[in-house]
């Protein structure tokens, strides 16, 4: 009642002697607990503290969520990269095996490729060492073969009879028609008119022929040559088989060349000999055989003027040659093989040097 009148009264409680009140209740203010139950805060009515610890609580729940969905988007993420590295590890694996079987079916490929390489260069040096032998025995048979013809023709001692007035008819026969140009087939049947066995069975008359024709032949082009060979081919064939002599057609080439000789081994051109184009003819003319030239090459006979003829002819007889070696190959294998020539040195003196040819075969 006191204090109710002294308020209403608007007096102050320290005119009535109320210090000691006021303290008391400024103390009671501050023992009344803050929101949040810290000490010393501002008063706030229980209801409104309710609501503040409500709001607090939600909030802290919320950051609780946010926390949470952080930490599981975190690990989702980890996951899915985890999942990625796993599917890169997977792709270099595989790139790495594809890589590795390719480089095993490179070098299984290369190791074959090496090994069919070097089975075929060892059969073609076979090939090579067996032909290289082949040539090598086959000159050695035809060089003795030449010998023992050499010989037994010494020993016989046999003379050979013919009449040298038939064989000069038959010359002059010949070079009539060489002037006149007729037909060769015509004097051919007259053969047996103009020359008896006696003549045929001797060297005598295609010695004599081939003198003429080579004397024709001088100062010619290598095809006009080739062309008086070819006109004369039908006597130069039908001679051969007449004189019916073992390998005949040797004689018949070093009668050639035995005749080229004594007029001095003349040359059609710096490129090309008379020998050697009139030989060529008897070639492609097919009189002659690649083999009966390598007999010829290889024999020992003493024919004046043999070792600077076989200059003259080395081209030919080279080409001659390779192409017996090719004929063998077409036969053997059916098939084309590579060319493998060996480098052939050249130290000729300047003098043999000049009587080599360098026309190219065709």
């Amino acid at each position: 009642m006191l204090h109710i009148s002294l308020a209403q009264s608007g007096g102050d409680a320290r005119d009535f002697g109320g210090p000691d009140l006021l303290r008391q209740q400024e103390k009671s203010e501050e023992k009344k607990p803050a929101l949040g139950g810290g000490g010393g805060g501002k008063y706030v009515p229980p209801a409104q503290r309710k609501a503040m610890e409500e709001e607090e609580a939600k909030r802290k729940e919320m950051e609780e969520r946010r926390n949470r969905q952080r930490e599981l988007d975190r690990q989702q993420e980890e996951e899915k990269e985890r999942r990625r590295e796993e599917m890169r590890s997977k792709q270099r694996a595989e790139e790495e095996r594809r890589q590795r079987e390719e480089d095993a079916k490179r070098e299984k490929r290369e190791a074959e490729e090496a090994k069919k390489a070097e089975a075929e260069k060892q059969r073609k040096m076979e090939m090579k060492a067996a032909k290289e032998a082949e040539a090598k025995e086959r000159r050695e048979a035809l060089k003795s073969a030449s010998q023992a013809q050499k010989k037994a023709s010494q020993s016989s001692g046999k003379k050979q009879v013919f009449d040298t007035s038939k064989i000069d008819g038959f010359v002059d026969s010949c070079e009539e028609v060489v002037k006149e140009e007729g037909p060769v087939e015509k004097l051919v049947d007259e053969l047996d008119e103009l020359l008896s066995e006696d003549e045929w069975s001797t060297v005598q008359p295609i010695a004599r022929l081939n003198e003429m024709l080579l004397q024709h032949c001088r100062g010619k082009q290598d095809e006009e040559v080739f062309s008086i060979v070819q006109t004369w081919a039908p006597m130069l064939n039908c001679l051969i088989e007449k004189a019916g002599i073992h390998r005949f057609k040797v004689k018949v080439l070093i009668e050639a060349q035995r005749a080229a000789s004594k007029m001095g081994l003349p040359r059609l051109s710096p490129a090309t000999a008379l020998l050697e184009a009139f030989f060529d003819g008897l070639y492609r003319a097919e009189v002659i055989e690649e083999d009966y030239f390598e007999m010829w090459a290889v024999g020992d006979d003493d024919t004046a003027g043999k070792t600077s003829a076989m200059f003259q002819v080395t081209a030919f007889l080279d080409w001659l040659r390779g192409k017996m070696d090719e004929d063998e190959e077409q036969e053997g294998e059916g098939e084309e093989e590579e060319d493998e020539d060996d480098d052939e040195e050249e130290e000729e003196e300047d003098d043999i040097e000049a009587n080599v040819p360098t026309t190219r075969r065709k």
